[in-house]
């Protein structure tokens, strides 16, 4: 369940929920948004908090904001990116990425070597775009753990093209 509230500060100390399980999502206009797993009861809240503290009800906007704070889409969405990067990486790296995107520009490139660099383009994108399908999976899933991805797919369609055959 998400709770919203106000944050009291005082002279002393900032008022907030208080309980193990309870996790700070997000801050917005002023109200603070915090998630309990729904087995767990709310324990006993400060009257100072216990003023402003209600069951969120959520427009699609503020849920599609909360949801991208949250930790748990946090944590997947930074797997996910580093699944992507690893993966291209693994077939081609920054260093070879960089020197074929050297020879692309050159001017004195042929347009059959930039024919064959454009399909290791468009399988990049490829697996970019199936990125960023697996990311708004993620993100607009109400089980976003269950959201699995698999780059292995695109093995077969990398054209596997190599500097030094660009080189000759």
């Amino acid at each position: 369940m998400i709770y919203k509230y106000r944050k009291i500060t005082d002279d002393f100390t900032t008022h907030s929920l208080v309980g193990e399980d309870i996790t700070e999502l997000i801050t917005i206009d002023d109200w603070t948004y915090a998630m309990i797993p729904d087995d767990i009861e709310l324990p006993v809240q400060s009257d100072i908090i216990n003023e402003t503290l209600v069951l969120a009800e959520l427009s699609a906007s503020e849920n599609e904001i909360i949801k991208k704070a949250s930790p748990v889409i946090q944590h997947l969405l930074v797997k996910l990116n580093q699944a992507v990067s690893d993966y291209i990486c693994s077939h081609y790296d920054i260093g070879t990425q960089n020197s074929i995107q050297a020879v692309y520009t050159n001017p004195d490139t042929t347009e059959a070597i930039k024919t064959l660099i454009d399909t290791m383009f468009a399988w990049i994108k490829s697996c970019l775009a199936y990125y960023y399908t697996q990311k708004a999976a993620i993100i607009t899933s109400d089980k976003p753990g269950e959201v699995i991805w698999d780059f292995t797919q695109f093995d077969v369609s990398n054209p596997n093209i190599s500097l030094e055959a660009l080189m000759e």
